[in-house]
């Protein structure tokens, strides 16, 4: 299904790319096509997990890797139970060894845990710091971000703690269960629009659930502007 249409999709871009005859393209450029239409090439180096990714599962790094090469967002829509925590956390992997600024995890609270377990399964050499407590009432459970590589913490406290986050520098930011932000008038939505950050990347096996708006919502987080204005985009895709 979604794989195919992917397929056709690419095809239909290097079609244009093939036709171009009187159209001069960058070396630039031309990678930069060539990478989005052929992502499962795009070159990972030695990836240090312990586990064996599934063939699917290091496709979804390598494209991970592709987008915040280029500066790219993007929404992991698998499917429930098909990894999508461990493609994240190869994608950080992999983003850790060029930077030293950690990337924030916010999570439902009842899945802070899992994000540990799976790192230390899969990832043992990543540092990983939790938030469990807002930084006014514990700043002490605080003192592990300055090291870590991906700090998670769940919707509510990221909420509460959202101007300190504003003020921290980052590397990245990943939302799970990004349907929770699909709503544009919500806290979490606004507070998550207003991180200063490069690489945003939405986890949400439904990232449509109720209407086209949630998928403009989400899109407008990871790769803001794409598709355009929220009064545009319901005006020509969404309410017809």
């Amino acid at each position: 299904g979604q794989l195919q249409t992917n397929r056709i999709a690419a095809f239909q871009l290097s079609q244009l790319f093939e036709s171009a005859d009187n159209v001069q393209f960058s070396e630039e450029f031309r990678r930069l096509a060539h990478d989005l239409i052929h992502p499962e090439q795009f070159p990972l180096g030695e990836l240090q997990v312990t586990a064996k990714l599934r063939d699917y599962q290091e496709v979804g790094v390598r494209w991970l890797s592709m987008l915040n090469h280029y500066g790219f967002g993007g929404i992991l829509a698998d499917d429930m139970g098909l990894g999508k925590t461990r493609q994240i956390l190869g994608a950080i992997e992999k983003f850790r060894r060029y930077t030293s600024q950690p990337v924030l995890v916010v999570v439902p609270t009842s899945v802070i845990s899992s994000w540990q377990d799976e790192a230390e399964s899969c990832f043992p050499q990543m540092r990983i710091s939790l938030i469990q407590s807002t930084y006014a009432r514990d700043p002490q459970g605080w003192n592990g971000v300055n090291q870590a590589d991906a700090i998670v913490t769940s919707h509510t406290l990221f909420r509460i703690d959202c101007e300190h986050w504003k003020n921290r520098a980052l590397a990245g930011v990943v939302i799970d269960e990004a349907q929770a932000a699909k709503n544009p008038r919500t806290q979490l939505y606004r507070y998550l629009k207003d991180l200063p950050v490069a690489w945003r990347v939405c986890i949400s096996g439904t990232p449509i659930e109720n209407s086209l708006e949630d998928l403009w919502s989400l899109m407008s987080l990871a790769v803001p502007g794409l598709l355009s204005s929220h009064s545009s985009f319901n005006e020509k895709f969404r309410r017809p």
